[in-house]
């Protein structure tokens, strides 16, 4: 797929680790170069990327899972559901996206 939105994730994350652990890579696929705004876990207002899912390989996706539902303690199942329905968000903080200059012509 062509032109797809790419992103790093950011060393001065305090997440840095469980991702690399989840996507083996620092690099993740993106839906948009452009953040959105949500209320985030902290119950304020912030700025998130939304991970393109269909980029996951199988075993990345079951590592997402299973991580998700032992940090927040949710079934798998209600992960799985939720994360297709809802996606995944990740903090703008916590991700390195570079634009291309054409973007702003």
């Amino acid at each position: 797929m062509a032109n797809r939105a790419t992103g790093t994730i950011s060393k001065d994350s305090p997440r840095y680790q469980e991702w690399i652990d989840i996507f083996g890579s620092e690099t993740i696929i993106l839906l948009s170069p452009l953040p959105h705004k949500a209320i985030g876990p902290d119950g304020k207002i912030q700025r998130f990327y939304k991970m393109d899912l269909s980029s996951l390989t199988l075993e990345q996706r079951h590592r997402l899972l299973s991580h998700i539902s032992q940090k927040f303690q949710i079934s798998e199942k209600i992960v799985a559901r939720n994360l297709d329905t809802v996606g995944l968000p990740i903090l703008a903080d916590d991700v390195i996206v570079p634009m291309d200059s054409r973007f702003f012509l």
